[in-house]
Order: structure tokens, then C-alpha cells, then sequence
């Protein structure tokens, strides 16, 4: 009975300097004070700083303006909000690692688009599935669903010309005139 109370009581104080640990590295504060640096150095120095290591696309990051922050004495998550503040990053922190995370998409200019909708036939009327159709020149395509059936949203550009493409058939190119309905039938 006495080495199953000494294991418990060697046990639960093995637990507890775990719990403490972690709840120390929580508590780590940070002076950060960095001007017109980009979003990849503040995390370099807060790395140096500290015992947070980072993990982000360089990417996304490389695309952010620089930051300006001057914060004493503050928990990681204060500096990291006013690093994020706007940019459409988000973080997690896990243990010690922080994983900085796109949380919106970046943001694009409105483009005026058009749509153009239809179904793809053979030439007994029987619908083509997969189907490829994409505007001329661009990376702009959809397929055909199983019934022959596409949508098509492509951005306004002038003199729009549609490629419809399907292996065994002839490629057909047709000049969109803004009709929002274009049925095709492909010759083989």
C-alpha cells in the first residue's frame, strides 16, 4: 500500500511542474519596439526574444505593409493583434509555436463580370459531360456537369471569345455578344 501512495504522490507532482511550465510560457512578456519593419522581422525578433517559434506562408506575410510597434511588458497575444490589426491574418498558439493562419482572401479590385450559361451537345443532341470551356487567352473555364449543362463568370474584357474543347470533337471558338444563354453543339 505504501509504494502505491509513493507512486500517485511522484505521479501528481510530475503532473503538476507540467501544468506550471505551461502556464509560465503563457505568461512570457515581450518588449517590442520596431519601425516600418516587415511583418517576417517582428516575428525574427520575437523568435530571439522569446520561446515562440513561427510557422506562416512567406507569402501571405511578404504581401503586408510594414508594421510600426513600440509595447513593453506585453503578452505575445497583445503584439500579436497589433501586428495583424487589418491585414487578414489571423494566429493560433499552440504550446509555443504560433501559427499565423490568411484569414480573408486579400483584397481584389471589383471587376465587372459577365455570365454566360448554356448546355453542350453532340450533334444527335445527346449532352457532352466534361466539356472543358474557358475564355480565349485567360485561365478563366469550367467543364460541362453530366447533362451538358455550364456557367461561366469571366471578368469584362473586350472582344470576349469563348473555347469550347472535348477530346474526339472539333475545338469550337465563338465571339460572346453578351447573350446570357449560349447553347453549342460540337461536331466530332
Amino acid at each position: 500500500m505504501f509504494i502505491i501512495m509513493k507512486t500517485w504522490i511522484v505521479t501528481l507532482l510530475v503532473c503538476s511542474f507540467n501544468l506550471n511550465a505551461g502556464v509560465f510560457a503563457q505568461q512570457e512578456k515581450l518588449d517590442v519596439s520596431v519601425k516600418n519593419a516587415s511583418l517576417a522581422e517582428v516575428f525574427k525578433h520575437i523568435r530571439q526574444a522569446s520561446s515562440y517559434t513561427f510557422v506562416y506562408d512567406s507569402d501571405a506575410i511578404g504581401r503586408q505593409a510594414p508594421v510600426s510597434l513600440s509595447v513593453k511588458d506585453a503578452p505575445i497575444e497583445t503584439v500579436l493583434d497589433l501586428c495583424l490589426k487589418d491585414t487578414g491574418l489571423s494566429y493560433v498558439i499552440d504550446d509555443n509555436i504560433v501559427i499565423i493562419r490568411v484569414t480573408r482572401p486579400a483584397r481584389q479590385q471589383q471587376v465587372d463580370a459577365l455570365r454566360v450559361s448554356g448546355t453542350v451537345t453532340d450533334a444527335k443532341k445527346a449532352p457532352l459531360p466534361g466539356v472543358n470551356i474557358r475564355l480565349k487567352e485567360t485561365t478563366h473555364g469550367v467543364s460541362s456537369d453530366v447533362n451538358g449543362r455550364y456557367t461561366l463568370v469571366f471578368p469584362r474584357v473586350s472582344a470576349p471569345v469563348l473555347v469550347f474543347s472535348f477530346i474526339g470533337m472539333k475545338t469550337r471558338e465563338i465571339p460572346y455578344a453578351g447573350q446570357e444563354t449560349l447553347d453549342v453543339v460540337l461536331e466530332e
